[in-house]
C-alpha cells in the first residue's frame, strides 16, 4: 500500500525532518504466499480478514 505516497504524508515527514516506519510490510502474509493454497480456517486472518481479503488471492 503506497497511500503515504499519494496522500503526501511521506514528503510531508520529509519536509519537517520526521521518519515513517513501514506497517506490515508483508502485506499480511500476502507477499510471502503464505496463503497462496487458501486461508486456513484457524487461521487469525480467517477470523479477522480487515486486511485480507479472500478475494484478492489469486495464483498471479
Amino acid at each position: 500500500d503506497r497511500t503515504v505516497e499519494r496522500n503526501g504524508l511521506k514528503e510531508t515527514a520529509h519536509r519537517l525532518g520526521k521518519g515513517l516506519i513501514t506497517f506490515s510490510p508483508l502485506a499480511q502474509g500476502l507477499l510471502t504466499n503464505r496463503y497462496l493454497n487458501g486461508v486456513p480456517a484457524d487461521s487469525r486472518i480467517a477470523h479477522d480478514g480487515r486486511f485480507l481479503q479472500q478475494s484478492a488471492l489469486t495464483p498471479e
